[in-house]
């Protein structure tokens, strides 16, 4: 496999310079150009392939969001990250469709190297060609129609509040998906991943939340999709059930604050790929749905023999290309079979998996008899609690 290439784009060449001598020591997991401004950069993409373009935002002729736009219609396959120096929030939220991940200028070494590392970790998960484009055209997901609408009423209530908006997003895959997309994002100097998204419209804000709804319109209602309404509702109605034992399962195994609230987000978003599915691959969903029908067979195995992966390698792929924390990448990739994973800890992969498969007897069509995986539960060294998770989990089923 061909190392990622990366295209580095700044007009200040003295910082491109400085640039490229840091990223030496990088020089055996990628190859690596740079250019001093969008023609070039153009120009650069036009003789080769470039997996991941990295550029300023604030260039003379061609700035970084107009350069973004031109290679996301001429190069989709590519993962586009933009640098902003900017302090105005409101200016950089208008790139939030050129870009996929957004980082804060001057832009830490360490920070670019991660995110860079984080995103391009999966790019091999999803080996269909034409299936990685449309996955890195997706500037948002729809949302249910209920929450879509309860959410417009909240914000222009003069009583709304981060922790109101909080308890409407977390009842919606999409929304928390680009919430934590956007504060994950270096532009607001955390210093650390957020995986929680009540605190993830607190550090945001009513405001930015609201111009993210209503300026920019970076979401969508369901019903303005081809995906059927119960469908939606079914499975969002699963995730959150999953997400709840999910958090449980992490409380009981001895997951410290942050990997519980990992655990949580995870099981929210476990399944993001089978939205992605049925609201921007429709043809192929409904062969899925076709296949499995005919010859009896889960929806799981039908997405391979249709797509040659499944919708957890499709969540976890454009949830790496927007740059959500890798554990929760990592729990939606290999939340059926985790010991196909690379994962040594437990949270929250562990909690997903357990609680996916406790639920599976509310969803059959999904069900591929894989069962707990106890090789992983060996492996991360909890075999003493693994009935225990496990019961946890049934308990809180019981009680929806």
């Amino acid at each position: 496999m061909p190392k990622p290439r990366i295209l580095f784009v700044d007009d200040e060449t003295m910082l491109l310079m400085g640039l490229q001598r840091n990223l030496r020591r990088m020089r055996d997991q990628w190859d690596t150009e740079f250019v001093t401004s969008g023609a070039a950069a153009l120009e650069a993409m036009a003789r080769s392939r470039f997996d991941v373009i990295v550029t300023d935002m604030c260039m003379p002729e061609m700035s970084g969001s107009q350069l973004l736009e031109r290679v996301s219609a001429q190069y989709p396959q590519t993962l586009r990250f933009i640098l902003s120096g900017q302090c105005d929030r409101d200016a950089t939220l208008r790139i939030v469709n050129s870009a996929h991940q957004f980082l804060a200028k001057p832009c830490d070494l360490g920070e670019l190297c991660q995110r860079l590392t984080n995103s391009l970790a999966l790019r091999d998960i999803v080996e269909n060609p034409r299936l990685k484009q449309v996955l890195l055209q997706v500037n948002s997901l729809p949302t249910m129609p209920a929450v879509y609408c309860d959410l417009l009423a909240t914000l222009e209530s003069p009583h709304a509040s981060a922790q109101l908006l909080a308890e409407i997003i977390q009842r919606d895959m999409a929304l928390t998906s680009k919430m934590l997309q956007m504060v994950n994002s270096a532009f607001f100097g955390l210093g650390h991943h957020v995986a929680n998204p009540a605190y993830a419209i607190t550090l945001l804000g009513t405001e930015v939340v609201k111009s993210l709804v209503l300026s920019f319109d970076i979401f969508s209602q369901l019903n303005n999709h081809q995906l059927h309404p119960d469908l939606g509702e079914n499975l969002m109605s699963h995730s959150i059930m999953v997400s709840r034992m999910s958090q449980r399962a992490a409380q009981l195994g001895g997951a410290d604050a942050a990997m519980i609230d990992d655990s949580f987000t995870a099981g929210l978003l476990h399944d993001i790929g089978e939205l992605i599915l049925a609201s921007e691959l429709n043809a192929e969903y409904t062969e899925i749905a076709k296949l499995a029908a005919t010859e009896n067979i889960s929806s799981l195995s039908a997405e391979f023999k249709v797509l040659g992966c499944s919708h957890a390698e499709i969540g976890a792929y454009l949830l790496a290309t927007w740059g959500l924390p890798i554990h929760i990448v990592e729990a939606v990739a290999w939340h059926h079979l985790p010991s196909a994973s690379p994962v040594s800890q437990p949270f929250p992969l562990l909690a997903v998996h357990i609680a996916e498969c406790v639920s599976t007897g509310l969803r059959p069509n999904m069900q591929d008899d894989l069962g707990i995986d106890h090789t992983f539960i060996e492996r991360c060294g909890l075999e003493d609690r693994g009935t225990l998770l496990e019961n946890a989990c049934s308990g809180l089923m019981i009680k929806v």
